[in-house]
């Protein structure tokens, strides 16, 4: 039987990355929206959630700052998707705002981020999606935009 800590090592740093995020959104005081309301998601669909949420995926690109000799730097995408039942309603919905507004506030003053194994999180960049998408508004009667949190790491290259 493996130990926790020998788990934590056999999964993806980008998964670890999720993780982190999702636990630190799941602390986040929402107003109408519970806990229990935010989901990882490989992509964001709205199967077998209940809306409004939020969903934490790993959609985007990954970055390769240069690093260094010793360690090896790469930026993971964590989108952060809100979304919620809309029905083609045009009026705006504050709730939502002021939770991607908190969202946001979180990551922008969060200096390091918790992540579990050997890698460490260095930075974490807020890089705003659109508020409103209008497709899919438009035709799946959901009203949903997006951040995405781009996790800057640094692991250890495991030269002599």
């Amino acid at each position: 039987t493996r130990s926790r800590s020998s788990r934590a090592r056999t999964r993806s740093l980008h998964g670890r990355c999720l993780d982190a995020v999702f636990e630190v959104i799941q602390t986040i005081d929402l107003e109408g929206l519970e806990a229990d309301r935010v989901y990882p998601r490989q992509v964001p669909v709205d199967r077998d959630i209940e809306l409004p949420c939020i969903l934490v995926s790993p959609v985007g690109t990954e970055t390769l700052p240069a690093g260094t000799f010793e360690d090896t730097d790469v930026g993971y995408p964590v989108t952060v998707w809100f979304i919620s039942a809309n029905n083609q309603d045009t009026r705006v919905r504050e709730e939502e705002l002021l939770w991607r507004e908190q969202v946001i506030d979180q990551f922008m003053d969060l200096p390091l981020l918790e992540i579990r194994g050997e890698a460490q999180a260095w930075d974490v960049q807020v890089e705003p999606g659109p508020v409103v998408d209008p497709a899919l508004w438009r035709e799946q009667n959901l009203l949903g935009g997006f951040i995405t949190l781009r996790v800057q790491t640094r692991k250890d290259r495991g030269r002599p």
